[in-house]
């Protein structure tokens, strides 16, 4: 997989889950131990994904790429840079895969800092998940209407 990329691209290949957890995470000014953690458990399951390039891309150590500033614009021209190297060099259905599985990382980041019996995605966190879609070309409504999210999500219990 890693052959596809020159180095450049594979090490931003590298940072997005990372980028997406503090997009996603930070959106309401904090990433919190409950978000950390679920990004771990994410990491953990990583060979249960059915996107090869997203379990190629997920660290083994989830700290390490936890530490970026949040940076909104930065992470803006990252996410479309990311666009638009899966779409000139990766296959367009993998690309895809890889795209819906940083949607559904951005759903269990949004997910885990919530209260039971609470809805746990916060205002800003969805539309941080909007913004995330819309820089990756993924029409994040039409997702949520079917169950693939929930059918990535569910690899990680």
């Amino acid at each position: 997989m890693e052959e596809i990329f020159n180095q450049n691209e594979w090490e931003l290949l590298k940072s997005t889950p990372g980028i997406v957890v503090n997009f996603i995470g930070k959106a309401d000014e904090k990433l919190d131990k409950k978000e950390i953690e679920a990004f771990a458990k994410l990491c953990k399951a990583k060979n249960r994904f059915k996107s090869d390039l997203f379990k190629a891309v997920l660290p083994d150590n989830p700290n390490e790429y936890l530490n970026e500033p949040y940076n909104p614009a930065k992470n803006a021209d990252i996410f479309r840079e990311l666009d638009a190297l899966l779409d000139l060099k990766f296959d367009p259905v993998d690309g895809r895969m890889f795209k819906h599985h940083l949607i559904a990382l951005g759903v269990h980041i949004a997910n885990a800092s919530g209260k039971l019996f609470q809805h746990t995605i916060s205002d800003v966190e969805d539309e941080a998940l909007y913004k995330l879609g819309r820089m990756i070309d993924v029409d994040v409504a039409q997702l949520f209407r079917t169950t693939l999210v929930d059918d990535i999500l569910k690899n990680v219990e």
